[in-house]
Order: C-alpha cells, then structure tokens, then sequence
C-alpha cells in the first residue's frame, strides 16, 4: 500500500503553478506548511528548470515557523538526495540550506540595513533593544518635549484641557507615545497627521458630508436606514396578507417605512447635506398603533415584525443623539479646532522622534520598528516608488515566498512590493484568521488581492501575471464542527464586507478522512447555563442565616462548575476517535481574556483535574518572581511598604501574620513598616532577634546595590545560603524552569544596554508588567494529565481533540469611550475638545465617526477570532455560555435571523447572540446540540449540625485515628490561651468626636467606621474613574471641600464658579465636585455674616485638626466594665472647619452643616435652631474645648453655619471639665 501523501486538486495549483504572483486562501487545517513546503521543495528539484535556495526569500512572522519550515526542507531534501545521491544541484542546495533566507520578517529587515549601512548613515553594529528598555526612554524624552511645548506653544495647555489637564501628564504623554508608535505602522509615518490636519481644514470650509470623516458618519447611517426599509418593507407584505394584520398595523408601520425611505434618500443624494438629514432626524415622531386592544392573534412573523420595529425607533433616537445632534456651525468648529491641535500634535511627534533618534543613536540601538521604518526608507522613495536598492534586490530574488499574509500591514506590503518582480511572489494565508489588528495587521489588504487577482483556472489568470487559489479543504476538524462553522462563519461574513470578503469558496470543505466507516462525529454542543437568580437586598436583609452561599457565584463560576463536571464525565467515560481515553492534554479551554482562567483551574483543581497555561506571558505571576521583584524594591526603598511587607512574607524570612501585626503596631501608624522593623528590632525577644537578621542582610544587600550592577546583585541574592536553603521552585533551574535564573539573564541584558542600576532594572521590570510585555520564557512542556488553559489569541497554530470555548455570552468590548483621543489610519485622528470653561470636554462628532469605525472593525475581528477557536477542535467542540432567560435569548436569535444584514449583525454584543442568531437561520440542524441548562434554586434551608461528636465519629475510616498526645497537648496550649485584658477590645484605639456619645463604649462595635474621621477619607467622587449614583454625603464633602480651599475674597468679588474653576485648575477639586456642589447656596454664603467676619479678622485657621485623650467614664453607663478601664483613656481626633479671631479680637469657633431642614423650620429660626442644637451641641462641645487648649484662651463663640438656611445658628456647648493635659 502506498503512504505517498495525496494531495488535493488546490494544493496541487498552489504548489505547480509557476511564473505568476499567487495568493493563496488556506482555510484552518488545510494543509498550509506542508503546501509551501512542498512548492518550494518542487521547484528547487524541478529537473527542467531548478530553482536556487540561495535565490529565494522565504519569510514568516515568527522564529518557530521559520525553523520548522528550514527543517522540513532540509528533511525533504536529504530524501531526494538518498534518491540521486550524484545530483550536483541537490548537493549544492543542501549546502546552501544553512545561509539561505528562511526567516522571520524582521531578520530580514536587520540584515537588510546592515548590508546597506551606508545609505541610511547608521552604524552596521546597533543592537536590538529591549520594549521596555526603549519605553523607558521614551517617558523620558517625551517629558522633556511637554515641558519644552508648555513653554513654547500658546495653544499647548489648551491641548493638554483635551486629555484632562496638568493633572494627568503621564497619562497624556503615554497617548502621545502611542500615536507615536501607531503611526509607525502606516507608510506615511507621523506625517499622515500633517496631512489629515491639512485636509480636515480645509473640509471644515465644506458641508459636513462632504468630508471625509462625514461620510464615514454617513456611510454608517446609510447602512441603518437601509436596514430599516428592508424590514419593513418586509413587514408590510406580510400586513397585507391579513385583513386584521391590515387594518390595525398598516397605517403604523407604513408611516414609520416612508419615515426611513426618506431619510435613506436624504442620505444618498450628492446634493443632500448634513443638516437636512439632521433636521429630518430631529423631526422623527415615532408612529403609534391604534388604541384599543386588537381582536385577533398574532402570526410568528408578526411577533418578530413588531420588535424589528420596536428596535428600529430605538435606533432612530440613538443615531440622531449620537452622530446628529450637533449643529452643522459648531460641527465646522469642532473640524477646525481639531486641525490646529492635530497639527500641533504633529509638530510635537516629530520633535520627539528626532530626539529619539539621536538619543538612540548616541545609545546605538534600534527597535524593530526603528528597523521596519529604516528598512521602508531604504526601499521606496516618497514618491512611493522602488529604489535602485530595491531594484538590484528584486533582481537578486526569482522566488519571494511570504507566510501568514492575513497579517501583514500596508508598510511590510509595500516593502515586499517593491521587492517582488510582477509574477515571483507567492503570498498564503487566510483572511478569516486575521486576528492581529491590535498589532497593526491589515486585514483589507489581503482582501483587495484577492479581488484584483483572478481565479487560476479564469481567462483572465491565463492571460495575467497574478492569479488567486483558494485550499478549501479541512484535515483536522470532524465533519459536525465544518458544518458548525460553516453555518455560524457563512451566515456572519457574508453580510460584514470587505474585511472578511468571505465567499463561497471560504466554505470549509470536509477532508479529513473518519477512522472507521461506523464512526458518528459528536454533535457539537451549545450549552447555556442560566444560573439561579441572585437574593434580593430585601431577601438578604430578611434571612442572611438561611441564603445558600452558591447564590452568589458569578456567571463564570457557575461556567466554570459546568465545564468542569463535563471533562471529568469525559476523562472517566468517554473515548477518543482512535478507541483511546480521553486524557487532559487532549482538552483545551479556550478563553477571550486571561481573567477567567484562574476560576478554571480552581474549579478543575477542586475535581482533582490539574491545569497548565499554554501561554508564555504568565511569568510575572510566577510566585518566586513576585516575591524577588518584591526584595529589589524593598532593597531599593525599604519605605516601600507593600514591597517590603512581600518580602517579609516570602519563604526567604517566613514572618507570619501574627509577627506583621505586631512589628506593624510597634510605632506610629503613620510612619512605615521599615521604621516600626526598625522599631520592633530594639525590644529583647525572638521575634526582635528575627527583626534584627533581615535589617542586617538587607542592609548587606543594599550595600552590595551601591556597588555593583543589578546582575551581580541578583546574583549574589540567589547565592546566599538563606535564599538557597528557601528550596524556590524557580530557582533550581528545572520545575518552573529557572525563572529567577531567566530573572537574573534579564538583569545582564539590562546591564549591556543604556540604563544602569537597581532602580533603572524596577523601572524597567515594572514598565515590562505595566505595558503587558512578554517575557521570552521557555515553553513550558505540557503534560498528560494537565487541561490546557489558553487564550483564542494564543491557540492559533494549536489544535486539540476536544476544545470548549469559554464565556460566549461575554459582552464584547467596546474600544474605550474615556479615551480622549482616537486614532483610525483609514479616518483620521479626533478629540474630546475642552468646552472653553476648563471645566469639561465635549465629544465631537469626528470623534463619534472615529469610534464607530473602530468598533465596527473590532466586531469584524471577534468574528475572525471566533472562527479560529472554532477551528482549534478536532473532535469534539464545546460552546459553553450563561444567560438569564431560554425564551428571550431564543426569541432575539430569531428576530435577527429574521432579516440579517449588516446592521442588525453588528448590532449583537455577544458570541453567543451571533451563533444562536446563525443557527436560527441554518436549514440543517443534525450536526450541533443546543441545551440551556437552568440551574435550580439552592434550598433556603440552612445546614444545620445538629451533634457535632456524632459528625467528628461518622467516618469508619476516623474512627480509628488514635490522637497524637504532645501534638494536641501543644495545640490546647497554643488555643487555651486567654488574654487578660480582654475588656480593652472595646476601648477604640481612635475615635472620631461625631461619635462619641454617653455609652458609645457599651455598643460592642470597635469596626473601622467607629474611629474612622470622616473628613481624612477620600471622597469617592474624588477618585480618578469614579462613576454611578452620587451620594448626600458627597455633596456635603465637595462643599467643604470648597470652603477648605477657596480665596474668600476672590469669591465674593468674582463669584463661586470663577473660584471653583481656580481651584479645580489647581487641582483642588476634581471635575466632578461641579456636579456635586449647590452653587446658588454658596453664593449665598459670600453675602452672610460668616464670610464678613472671615473676611475681617485678624487670624483664619481652617481645617484645624486636633487629639484629645478622655478620661472614659463619660462614655459608658457599664459601672463594671468602667472600674476595669477607670486607668484608661480614650483617644478622640476631630477637625474643626474654621477658628477665628475676630475684629474684636475674639475667639470664635464655626462649623459648615448641610442638614436640610424643613420649610417650617427654614421660616423659623428658633425651630432651626433648636434641631442643630440638639444635632451638634455635643460634638461642637469638644471642638470648643480643643479650641480653647489649643489656643490658650477663652472661646467667645460656637456657631453652626447652615448652607440650606444661609445663615450664623449660636450653638450652647455643653460644659466639660478635663484637664489641660489632654490635648
């Protein structure tokens, strides 16, 4: 029987066909490698005319794929060689082997430049640097570029309002650096941003639709509007076959499709403006049915015609709030303003590009972007032509062979371009696996080759120099998960345009041979778990005792437990094609984001199923890693406290938790952890002894930072006896493969490059983390009995028999809508401009049409990654999914399946809405299994135990364990002991003087909200991203945060929105306080009496903070629990708002309330005042006293400004006599 490979009538065109430029479509598992393999194999022992491996360019996009393709050529050459072992030509190519150019693209590029060094004016010996090596430079630079532009640019700061302002420049400078880098991966560099300026100047002089952003706005509202009249033209054919249908729907539905026919009209002539469409838009009433309730039933396409029309008045309003709302004046506004600032962001770039390149150049290093761009500049002129360069390589080559050309970007194109002769490039790969778009690969690329290059076997292929190949057949999948794909894939691309560019031919044709004729391919299953609903507040609230903890789970865990029972069925009863058990290697869990992975190696765990990464990028999670990062920080600045608190914890020192808290409560709490170490050290006890060894070695080791580079430091780390004898698993050079070992190789590269030091090599590592940054860890091997968790991103390459794909019902994620600059190659740049007040920014229109073509081409890239996972399983294919309702689910599938277009497709938010939404829509359903699974309601019953000797007893196995004697006489000692002044846990280290009260002490409550001050505390507004429901609290806190900080007399003069916008410009307020603040009733304030007597005193103190220590008797009504604390004293901390001495030289004591009161009390002063007396007469009581110790002398005055009722209420403290002492 002959093992001699057969191969399909396609492969056989991809790998024969000579003396045309050739773009093959190779779909998952069509044979791809071993395709190009054997092209290139044929051509080089093509007996009528050989090719020369040392006249080939052979490139892929990474070092394994260039290897692996080097090895089976040199295989497949040796076996023809052991056929004619006389053949000069094949001798001559296997020596050749070794030198010839099978490589990444990038070592070309490198090698490139350094053959033609002295073109570019560059030295032929940089080196290759570290990202984060260069992203370190890079802050650098760039700071020093916004520090020179805030000097020297008028519209600069103005630029700097757009992204939040001065108090946010790190941030802003890392948008600066990344449009930077985005830029690299266009021909035109940053000068695209000169141009795009230029053009949006001038179109801002045109309607808005005339430009080139407009018709992107209205492209989208075009394929809206198209949408819109199929559906309802749909729906009314069916409302005239009914009579009923007729007379109760008709007159609705029609007024609603000539509303959307006219605005698809307006749309689409040439002479149609902006402003009409707009104005059409804002004249939108959605058409109501008849009242009245109908006498007849409604037909299943009636139900699905009355949400499409539900859903399309919906969009209406959204599409005229999102891209319409704005006047066509403030539209031209917008375009201009963003011109001049994309202008001057240009100007920006290319200054810091230019110190970059000299910084690197004194440096002598290069990125591969650097590399990329030099080698473009090599090869094409600005005229985008080919140079005499270029020109003697496209001599040089007869065969240019490029892998993977789904993720190529317009610059590695154009470079190859200019290379390639007309018919000597043979370009394969796949549009449906395009999933780098984050990386810059231009996935429209390869789809406008393959509209331009006939099919082989056309006239036009006959008569032309490029022809196109599709390889449509599968190897790898079983015949239900082509139909699978093939259903969900066809049904999704067909109607999603050029970027996926699918036609009949990207079908999966099914290849792959079944190992018996009996054998049945496992149904593909879709299973949605719908959990148990979550308790309500008020269910909470009424029987926390009896709700079963599994209530709470998440969505993922409740995946997780389902994925989990299911490969453990599998493991234990089923088998492979082959007859073979199932075992965990054959298993993949297929996850979108990295997140959920530790819930599933949980829940797996917990079955006794072990669990590897199959990624690379996990190192930094390493354990052993953490805890070393941890140690250079602490030896760096051991007042790092979180660092230096990992390393105390680590197996290096073992301080328990016990040993923390008490070095942690030796000392203030507000000096750090190293100073209470330090502190704790000097006591005479074993865990002062244990103090005093780790100064000691830190201090060693710290010496050692001051003299040595970082490599010789981490060195000595990993050599000292007391690290050694910790056993790290990482550091034994096997297990978790040295990772500390690869730590330390980090540190030597580190050292060769342009940063020295320990804190450079933190800088660099934490820049590394920060910017997500692999590490080049070795692959870890994975073994037998370990499930393999990955991501889709990393499983393309991969396959396994059995794959589930994780989280389908995940929301897909929207490019950020915080950010305040984006940045599409194909558009343009936009940004969120200041409002003019410094206060807020406003979301242009540009921007809207920037976001929107973003997340359209980010849709358009989840359906490529969903193929790819899809496309992983040989087997057996999970899609595993959560939801809340079987009918709702089902019911939308079908409203989409209904009419698909591409409107309604990318309207979906989920995986799960695109496959159910696709099977609705498949004629056939023999090959996929849907289920939902609806979890049942754990029992409110709790578990109750009802003898717990009978439970300890109910094991046979335990009854027979003999108890160890010292062990439980050491345990009864550790657990008997009872601390003697157990009555003090109810004594508050600190308590805030709004609390304290005449039996505070007896209310069994020491938690942290009984001596937290409130004013010390962030407020949550005040926190950078905070979002949601704004509390009273908060407006209490921005008014006196107001009155903390502001100029009194600048707000009486100017007003309170002028000081506000001072102080938030300083950054004493946040943008949010505006939200928060009542202005009118500050206003009122700067014409009271309070602001005339702050304003003519002689001495202000506001914010005055204070320590009181009271004797406790005055705070508990415990006789007993009083004589066992009588020797105590409390400690009690407040904040006065405002201390005045007055123009009469007295003491006056104020506090800012915003208690609302009622009319009547408003009316009344005497009500009003007796509410606030009876509120704060006891806390204003101990303010009074701390004023008058802290100033030594009487207090004239206490009083409580309202800010509801605009006015002075005098308070009556109540006496207190303690003893000067206490402060």
């Amino acid at each position: 029987m002959s093992t001699e490979r057969k191969w399909t009538p396609a492969q056989k065109d991809a790998m024969d066909t000579r003396g045309k430029t050739l773009l093959v479509s190779a779909a998952a598992g069509s044979g791809k490698t071993a395709t190009l393999t054997q092209r290139i194999i044929n051509s080089l022992t093509d007996e009528a005319s050989p090719s020369d491996i040392g006249k080939m360019l052979i490139v892929t996009f990474t070092r394994a794929a260039a290897a692996e393709l080097r090895s089976r050529i040199s295989e497949a050459l040796t076996k023809e060689l052991a056929k004619s072992p006389s053949s000069k030509h094949l001798n001559s190519q296997i020596l050749k082997l070794a030198s010839a150019q099978i490589c990444t693209i990038d070592a070309f590029y490198i090698d490139l430049i350094r053959t033609n060094f002295s073109y570019l004016g560059i030295s032929p010996n940089f080196r290759i640097a570290d990202g984060a090596e260069d992203a370190l430079l890079a802050s650098s630079v760039m700071s020093d570029v916004v520090d020179c532009f805030y000097e020297t640019e008028p519209d600069f700061p103005r630029l700097v309002e757009c992204f939040g302002g001065a108090r946010s420049m790190d941030n802003v400078n890392n948008v600066f650096i990344s449009l930077s880098t985005r830029c690299a991966n266009i021909p035109e560099g940053i000068v695209y941003l000169k141009d795009f300026a230029e053009q949006l100047e001038t179109d801002s002089k045109k309607d808005f639709f005339a430009s080139h952003i407009g018709k992107v706005i209205r492209d989208d509202a075009i394929d809206f509007a198209a949408h819109a009249v199929n559906g309802l033209s749909s729906a009314i054919e069916h409302i005239e076959s009914s009579a009923d249908f007729t007379s109760y729907y008709f007159g609705a539905f029609n007024e609603l499709l000539e509303y959307c026919k006219r605005l698809l009209e307006l749309l689409r002539l040439e002479s149609g403006g902006y402003n009409a469409s707009r104005e059409h838009l804002a004249s939108y009433v959605f058409p109501a049915l008849p009242k009245g309730k109908k006498k007849f039933d409604d037909s299943e396409e009636m139900t699905y015609y009355k949400a499409i029309r539900t859903d399309i008045n919906a969009d209406i309003k959204a599409l005229y709030a999102s891209s319409f709302a704005t006047p066509p004046d403030s539209v031209k506004r917008a375009m201009s303003d963003t011109a001049r600032y994309t202008m001057l962001i240009y100007r920006l770039l290319d200054e810091f590009e230019r110190r970059m390149d000299e910084e690197k150049k004194r440096r002598n290093y290069m990125t591969f972007t650097d590399v990329r761009r030099y080698a473009l500049k090599l090869l094409v002129n600005e005229n985008g032509e080919p140079t005499q360069v270029a020109i003697a390589y496209a001599e040089r080559y007869t065969d240019i062979y490029i892998d993977e050309y789904q993720d190529v970007d317009r610059v590695q194109d154009l470079i190859f371009s200019s290379i390639a002769k007309a018919n000597n490039r043979f370009m394969v790969g796949d549009i449906k696996q395009s999933i780098y778009g984050f990386r810059g690969a231009e996935p429209l690329l390869f789809s406008e080759y393959r509209e331009a290059f006939p099919d082989l076997h056309s006239k036009e292929a006959d008569e032309g120099d490029s022809a196109s190949i599709f390889m449509s057949s599968n190897f790898r999948c079983d015949k239900n998960i082509i139909d699978f794909t093939n259903a969900v894939c066809s049904y999704l691309f067909t109607h999603c345009g050029d970027n996926l560019g699918y036609t009949e031919k990207d079908d999966l044709e099914w290849g792959k041979k079944p190992p018996s004729e009996d054998y049945v391919s496992p149904l593909v299953r879709v299973d949605v778990i719908i959990p148990p609903r979550k308790p309500t507040a008020a269910q909470i609230k009424k029987g926390a005792a009896n709700i079963d903890p599994a209530l709470f789970f998440s969505n993922d865990e409740y995946e997780a437990k389902f994925i989990a029972a299911e490969i453990k069925r599998l493991l234990e009863c089923e088998t492979l094609a082959n007859g073979e058990k199932i075992r965990p290697c054959d298993i993949a869990i297929l996850t979108r984001k990295h997140a959920p992975q530790e819930i599933l190696a949980r829940e797996l765990n917990a079955l006794g199923i072990k669990t590897s990464s199959g990624e690379e990028d996990r190192y930094f999670a390493d354990p052993d890693v953490m805890m070393m990062i941890c140690l250079l920080n602490a030896i760096d600045n051991p007042h790092r406290d979180v660092y230096l608190a990992g390393a105390l914890r680590s197996p290096i020192f073992e301080f328990s938790l016990e040993e923390m808290i008490a070095i942690r409560s030796c000392g203030d709490s507000s000096i750090s952890l190293y100073d209470s170490l330090v502190t704790y050290s000097e006591k005479e006890n074993l865990l002062a002894d244990k103090c005093k060894d780790f100064l000691n070695l830190l201090d060693e080791w710290r010496d050692l930072a001051a003299s040595m580079p970082v490599d010789r430091l981490l060195r000595a780390i990993l050599d000292c006896e007391r690290v050694v004898a910790s056993g790290l698993e990482s550091n034994q050079g096997d297990g978790n493969s040295g990772n500390l070992i690869l730590l330390y190789e980090y540190a030597r590269k580190f050292e060769n490059g342009s940063f020295k030091g320990l804190g450079g090599f933190i800088d660099f590592i934490n820049t590394m983390m920060e910017e997500g940054r692999k590490i080049d860890a070795p692959q870890k091997a994975l073994s037998e009995d370990q499930v393999v968790l990955i991501t889709s991103h990393h499983s393309k390459g991969l396959e396994f028999p059995v794959c589930f794909l994780f989280g389908c019902s995940k929301r897909f994620t929207d490019p950020s809508s915080n950010e305040s600059l984006v940045f599409d190659s194909h558009v343009g740049l936009a940004l969120k401009l200041s409002d003019g007040s410094s206060f807020a920014t406003i979301n242009t229109p540009l921007r809207k049409a920037i976001f929107a073509r973003k997340r359209v081409s980010e849709l358009e890239e989840e359906m490529r990654i969903l193929y790819v996972a899809m496309t992983r399983a040989r087997e057996r294919l999970y899609i595993t999914a959560t939801g809340s309702n079987e009918e709702r689910m089902l019911a939308a599938a079908k409203t989409t399946a209904f009419l698909p277009s591409r409107y309604s497709l990318l309207s979906c938010t989920s995986y799960l809405q695109w496959i159910l939404a696709a099977l609705s829509s498949s004629k056939k359903s023999d090959f996929y299994e849907l289920d939902f699974h609806a979890l049942p309601v754990p029992t409110e019953e709790p578990l109750v135990i009802e003898n717990t000797d009978e439970l300890a007893l109910a094991s046979d196995e335990n009854a027979d364990i003999t108890p160890d004697e010292k062990l439980l006489a050491l345990l009864n000692e550790k657990f008997s002991f009872e601390y003697a002044y157990k009555e003090l846990k109810r004594v508050p280290a600190k308590i805030s003087v709004s609390r304290l009260s005449p039996d505070v002490l007896d209310e069994n409550d020491t938690s942290v909200d009984l001596v937290k001050e409130k004013k010390t505390a962030i407020p949550d507004f005040f926190r950078e991203g905070a979002k949601g429901r704004k509390k009273a609290t908060d407006r209490g806190t921005a008014t006196h945060l107001f009155l903390q900080f502001c100029d009194f007399a600048n707000a009486r003069k100017n007003g309170v929105r002028e000081e506000f916008g001072r102080l938030m410009s300083k950054g004493f307020l946040p943008r949010d306080a505006g939200e928060l603040i009542r202005f009118e009733e500050l206003e009122k304030f700067f014409e009271s009496e309070l602001c005339d007597v702050v304003l003519n005193a002689k001495k202000v103190v506001r914010e005055q903070r204070f320590n009181l220590l009271l004797p406790p008797d005055e705070f508990t009504r415990d006789k007993e629990f009083l004589a066992k604390i009588k020797d105590e004293s409390l400690a009690v901390q407040g904040v006065i708002d405002l201390v005045v001495i007055d123009a009469d030289d007295k003491l006056c004591l104020f506090d800012y309330k915003t208690d609302r009161l009622t009319a009547e009390e408003l009316s009344d002063y005497s009500l009003a005042s007796e509410k606030l007396n009876g509120l704060h007469a006891m806390q204003l009581s101990y303010y009074k006293k701390a004023a008058e110790l802290l100033f030594d002398r009487k207090c004239d005055r206490v009083c409580v400004y309202s800010t509801h009722a605009a006015r002075l209420f005098d308070i009556e403290p109540i006496p207190l006599d303690y003893p000067k002492d206490i402060i």
